[in-house]
């Protein structure tokens, strides 16, 4: 073999090499979950492949037992209900969601990734030049609440006892138990099994203000909850007088409130005979 060909035979077998190192076919990094929901509630799933080149990613959907009649998913699809959002870096990201569910957005959702030059030729069998993962999302009845309405709690220090009431009329299944929260977190000692479940407030204060939820949990259904807000005036519950600084120096004044909804709070220097704004921001509590 001549020379010149023995070299252009290195050189095809070297970019035939390097193809083949650099490219690689599409995979999964992350996969959809498959999730029971209930209607009004939003879901989110989430897609992450890798590849080189970076894959393409697209969202299907199909009826829960009619895996043969899938169709794509467009951002904005559903009456707004539906959102995509695709990110391209050395990964492909996306996520799907969908808000206000209903039962009819039960079904199969399948992420489809794809980094095949001939993925979208019509002539190509799908099946063979996009990787799908599958989800199953089952979406439920919300169970009906009856819960006590919004309540205003008096300004004096020693009101009556106040009584948050929630009774759960109609569900999917079994219900488990029940409790209450209040501002996110669970009240200590409010769990039961009753169906109709209290919690009272037995002397109530401007500090037990705040968004109260009662919660039921399910054996396999996903939650369900009625929030109640429970409101107050704001009261000063605790401020620095004075503070004697010298001149240049920082001085730190505070001011503690309570009351729902949360207070916003406006500080002001008395200069002269008037007062003038200095800061304005929201309190915490």
């Amino acid at each position: 073999m001549q020379p010149n060909a023995v070299m252009l035979a290195v050189l095809l077998f070297g970019n035939l090499m390097l193809h083949y190192v650099s490219a690689q076919n599409a995979g999964f990094v992350k996969s959809p979950m498959s999730e029971t929901k209930l209607t009004l509630d939003t879901f989110e799933l989430y897609c992450d492949v890798i590849g080189n080149p970076t894959p393409e990613i697209q969202w299907w959907y199909a009826e829960i037992n009619r895996a043969d009649s899938f169709k794509q998913l467009w951002d904005g699809a559903r009456k707004r209900r539906v959102s995509i959002n695709t990110a391209y870096g050395n990964n492909g990201v996306s996520v799907l969601g969908i808000t206000r569910l209903t039962l009819e957005d039960s079904g199969t959702y399948e992420c489809r990734a794809s980094n095949n030059p001939r993925r979208n030729d019509l002539r190509q069998n799908p099946a063979i030049t996009w990787i799908r993962a599958q989800a199953t999302i089952s979406v439920l009845q919300k169970p009906k609440i009856n819960a006590s309405d919004q309540i205003i709690l008096p300004s004096e220090t020693k009101g009556p006892p106040v009584t948050l009431q929630c009774n759960l009329t109609n569900a999917h299944e079994g219900q488990q138990e029940s409790f209450w929260m209040k501002n996110g977190v669970e009240i200590a000692d409010s769990r039961n099994e009753q169906k109709n479940t209290e919690y009272i407030i037995k002397k109530p204060r401007s500090d037990d203000a705040g968004e109260y939820m009662c919660v039921y949990t399910f054996e396999t259904a996903p939650n369900a909850n009625a929030t109640i807000e429970v409101k107050a005036a704001p009261e000063i519950t605790g401020h620095k007088r004075s503070d004697n600084k010298n001149e240049g120096q920082s001085a730190l004044l505070y001011c503690k409130s309570v009351g729902y909804p949360f207070p916003i709070w406006t500080w002001r220097k008395l200069d002269g005979s008037h007062y003038m704004v200095r800061v304005l921001f929201l309190c915490s509590i």
